[in-house]
């Protein structure tokens, strides 16, 4: 027997609130333009028969979306902080899934490279405790909070102790042989973005 048209109804009805929710979270959280990049660079990957093509498209992004923030961060309307912090979660993420998933993978116990990493991933986190999540990812110079000199360790102890925290990690990973010799371009390019970041900082590259 069929159920009744009312309990059908019901059920439509809470499918459709399910998957409206599901949709507007994943909007919010991930994104349609970020899910649909990703996507396209798995389907390059797939063409290409090489997952190092997805990891070069997916691997440098959250740089990309940092430099040029900060970049235009001084022009009015021009940048969105909900969909910047959004974007730079999901691809900072992705990255760093990719990286370390790797690193296990081509897993070789070399001390210097674990005491590299693990120190490096400290320096940044206690930049990152002093900073605040909020100017960390660029809340004073978007608006969204006061400027404020902070000379909380490790600032004022260690320049740039977030981004050097976090290539002395990268250099640790890079000293793991195995590691290297599979994705040998990985960690220099992730250097050379965060060299672009201290660079625009310290020179003051932006748009007027």
């Amino acid at each position: 027997t069929r159920p009744p048209m009312g309990i059908l109804a019901r059920l439509v009805a809470v499918i459709f609130a399910a998957a409206t929710w599901v949709a507007a979270q994943g909007a919010q959280h991930l994104g349609y333009d970020n899910l649909l990049y990703v996507g396209v660079a798995a389907a390059m990957a797939y063409l290409f028969n090489s997952y190092e093509v997805f990891l070069l498209l997916t691997s440098y992004i959250h740089h990309i979306t940092y430099i040029c923030t900060f970049y235009t961060r001084n022009t009015s309307g021009m940048v969105d902080c909900g969909q910047f912090l959004r974007d730079m979660s999901f691809f900072r993420a992705l990255a760093y899934a990719q990286l370390l998933g790797l690193y296990a993978h081509h897993f070789k116990f070399v001390l210097l490279s674990l005491i590299l990493m693990v120190g490096g991933q400290a320096l940044a986190f206690f930049a990152y405790c002093a900073l605040g999540s909020k100017r960390t990812f660029l809340g004073a110079e978007l608006g969204r909070c006061a400027y404020k000199w902070v000379d909380v360790f490790p600032y004022g102890a260690v320049p740039h102790p977030m981004t050097l925290g976090a290539m002395v990690a990268l250099v640790g990973a890079h000293l793991n042989p195995e590691f290297r010799t599979a994705v040998p371009w990985l960690v220099p390019g992730h250097i050379a973005m965060y060299s672009v970041h201290c660079l625009q900082e310290a020179l003051g590259l932006y748009k007027e």
